[in-house]
């Protein structure tokens, strides 16, 4: 794991490599969140199939995050824990 927080470090990615040197779950979430930030700027495409691929993605986000809440809720988890497990919106 410190080998390859050092290669992405080294790449351009220092805030992936913050992520995965604090767990490969923290580096899981980086990555979900920084495509729903590509995905959000497809919403202003008018051609092609950008608009259709980001209405997908924000599908497919909100109904992970309904069964990371309704996984968190069924086991008792917090609420401020169930929010950590949480990805961003797109």
């Amino acid at each position: 794991v410190p080998a390859a927080a050092d290669w992405m470090e080294g790449h351009g990615w220092p805030e992936a490599a913050a992520a995965l040197r604090q767990s490969p779950a923290d580096l899981e979430r980086w990555c979900d969140n920084a495509l729903a930030g590509y995905v959000r700027e497809a919403r202003y495409a008018i051609f092609g199939i950008s608009p259709l691929y980001q209405y997908l993605e924000s599908k497919n986000a909100e109904i992970s995050a309904v069964r990371i809440i309704y996984t968190g809720k069924r086991a008792g988890f917090s609420e401020e824990k169930i929010k950590s497990y949480l990805r961003a919106l797109v």
